[in-house]
């Protein structure tokens, strides 16, 4: 897997992590994953790549589901997390209202 996708992947665990109506610590996350809030910090700041086994696990933690479509989107360079709540969730929205006021 490329740098790219492992970047996207931790900025995706971060903003999913922040997201989350109950905040979810790096330490409860580190728990599930049997490892210390050290590790998940490495992983969000892109220092250390996640085993897909450990992103799985991420992913069954947030209840999300895997499928091609993320992964692609994970491997892009030009990829923005647009979490619901998150920075780039809220620049998308404006993005796609301004888009959709300038076609009416």
């Amino acid at each position: 897997m490329s740098n790219t996708f492992y970047k996207n992947v931790g900025r995706w665990i971060r903003l999913t992590r922040e997201s989350c109506p109950k905040k979810v610590t790096q330490t409860k996350l580190a728990n599930h994953l049997g490892v210390t809030f050290q590790q998940i910090q490495k992983y969000e700041q892109r220092r250390n790549c996640i085993p897909m086994y450990k992103f799985v696990k991420v992913c069954e933690f947030f209840n999300k589901s895997i499928n091609s479509d993320m992964m692609r989107n994970f491997a892009t360079e030009n990829y923005t997390v647009a979490i619901k709540g998150s920075p780039a969730y809220f620049e998308s929205s404006i993005a796609n209202k301004e888009e959709t006021n300038e076609q009416q």
